[in-house]
């Protein structure tokens, strides 16, 4: 099963998951409790989170350089699986900061 669930959702985890919650999207970076590679590490045996980067501001406000280390740095935490990666485009990113998120991915 796949739940959403926006905001701090850290102690509702034992919850959804003794609920029969597979999956669950999205993490919000930010926020209290939220950090994906401490749910990993505590909840990553029971449940797959289908997150991404910090649309709020890290896509927003970030640097182009910034954001390529940062989806290293998630991909390298979450080799072994556990994660769905996603990006949802919204109109306020900046085009370059599109575009440093799709060179990590695609080497043109």
């Amino acid at each position: 099963m796949v739940l959403h669930c926006c905001g701090s959702i850290r102690a509702f985890l034992p919850h959804f998951i003794k609920a029969g919650v597979d999956i669950l999207h999205p993490i919000q970076p930010g926020l209290p409790g939220n950090d994906i590679f401490e749910i990993k590490k505590e909840f990553g045996k029971d449940i797959v989170l289908f997150s991404g980067l910090d649309m709020q501001d890290m896509m927003r406000s970030g640097k182009p350089q910034d954001i390529c280390d940062h989806i290293k740095r998630i991909a390298d935490g979450f080799s072994e699986g556990g994660l769905i990666f996603n990006l949802f485009p919204m109109e306020d990113i900046p085009v370059e900061n599109m575009l440093a998120f799709r060179s990590v991915f695609f080497d043109d």
